[in-house]
């Protein structure tokens, strides 16, 4: 099976993080896993990723001030965080989606097997 994206979850839910890698990987999806967000940062630093999947609640430093450090690559925050203001600061800082926990497993495979990759190349042809 051909790799479709090569995507780094940032989730310190373990069970979490965990579900969404085996999902991701059933569709073609190579997946890196980190649990903070100083390991995202180096994850990162270290090697190219077409997409980071970032829970804003983590361990150390929060994935609204992790955003603006990968702001490189696209970024889907996955949280609890529920509430308008949050969604709009998330997206404001560059989040390309925000998806509230609990979420339909399905529904997130499929947009990241369709939506992100097009996110992906219209962020590269703005760039060039």
């Amino acid at each position: 099976m051909r790799t479709l994206a090569k995507i780094l979850i940032v989730e310190d839910e373990i069970p979490i993080n965990n579900l969404i890698k085996k999902n991701l990987c059933l569709v073609g999806h190579e997946c890196s896993q980190v649990y903070t967000g100083e390991k995202a940062v180096d994850a990162t630093l270290a090697e190219h990723f077409d997409l980071v999947i970032l829970d804003i609640m983590l361990p150390g430093s929060s994935g609204f001030e992790i955003i603006s450090q990968i702001h490189k690559t696209p970024v889907i925050f996955v949280t609890a965080k529920d509430g308008i203001a949050d969604k709009l600061k998330g997206l404001k800082l560059g989040a390309d989606d925000y998806i509230v926990k609990p979420f339909d497993i399905l529904e997130s495979v499929n947009y990241a097997r369709v939506v992100a990759p097009v996110k992906i190349i219209i962020r590269y042809c703005l760039q060039a």
